[in-house]
């Protein structure tokens, strides 16, 4: 079982989970990101898979050429880091971090099984129809420009408007 944690309150949220699951240690590897808040994983018992965060996760690297090349190789990273079996299951506490979106679909090519558990309100109220809504056109321009861009960088994922901010990204159903 992977689990996939970007900051310490999805790390707390994941060993309660394996706590209520009576999981063993050995049976759980953490990916985690690196992050100033993400300080539980790195430093616990459990195997762990450190990753960086994808290079268009940064504010401004959309608008960097270079971002675009980062993403090609980082995808490949990902792919070369990780040996999904049909068996195994990885589990997703968020679909901001763009890296999920691209482990996700590894996962899936495998044959494996992916969840979503995303941790509060927030993405619930991002994606109501009062929040979808609120999308005005200068808002589905930029959603727009987002999308070419996740697109071109290979990411399995769509972005949407977000009330935090101009937008979010979710995962691909597929």
């Amino acid at each position: 079982i992977y689990i996939s944690v970007d900051n310490d309150y999805h790390a707390s949220l994941a060993i309660l989970l394996i706590e209520q699951c009576n999981l063993k240690v050995e049976d759980v590897t953490f990916i985690s990101h690196f992050s100033l808040r993400n300080t539980i994983v790195p430093a616990s018992d459990f195997k762990k898979i450190e990753l960086p965060g994808h290079p268009l996760s940064n504010g401004s690297g959309y608008t960097r050429v270079i971002s675009y090349v980062r993403s090609i190789l980082h995808k490949r990273k990902l792919r070369d880091a990780f040996d999904f079996r049909c068996d195994d299951v990885l589990i997703v506490t968020t679909e901001y971090q763009l890296n999920n979106a691209i482990l996700a679909k590894e996962m899936k090519a495998a044959g494996g099984r992916v969840f979503v558990f995303d941790e509060g309100i927030g993405f619930y109220l991002s994606n109501s129809d009062y929040c979808q809504q609120q999308t005005r056109l200068k808002h589905k321009l930029y959603l727009l420009l987002y999308n070419i861009c996740l697109r071109v960088a290979g990411v399995p994922a769509y972005a949407k408007k977000g009330y935090e901010g101009r937008m979010f990204t979710c995962i691909k159903d597929s």
